[in-house]
């Protein structure tokens, strides 16, 4: 059996799971869903670089806490990535922009921050 991958434009959607979904005349849910796959995706990609800020937070005392603690974010940020993967292959082409537009706002301000803070003497 042979499935065809194609991207549509429709608002018949199935946002992650199969009781998430909107048919062709729900328009307003249609774009809250979209609305919110983008600002799933700006916080997508703020917790994936958030592990070099993680490293820098050495306060746990023990060493056993300290692995559960980076073994719980790395869970939380493979289950995040899973989720941002589903909704990518929605194949609907507005829950796709609105991912890559909430990814491209979040590069957008961590690199205007970073490029903010470089002083040249």
């Amino acid at each position: 059996m042979r499935m065809e991958m194609y991207l549509y434009f429709t608002c018949k959607c199935e946002f992650i799971f199969e009781t998430w979904r909107t048919h062709d005349d729900d328009h307003f849910l249609f774009a809250v869903g979209c609305f919110l796959s983008l600002l799933y995706s700006f916080f997508h990609f703020f917790l994936l670089n958030s592990e070099s800020k993680l490293y820098g937070l050495s306060n746990l005392d023990a060493f056993m806490s300290e692995r559960l603690f980076y073994g719980l974010y790395h869970t939380i940020l493979s289950l995040s990535s899973i989720i941002l993967m589903m909704l990518i292959m929605t194949m609907n082409v507005w829950v796709n922009i609105s991912c890559a537009l909430g990814l491209t706002l979040a590069y957008a301000l961590t690199e205007s921050k970073k490029q903010t803070k470089v002083q040249i003497n």
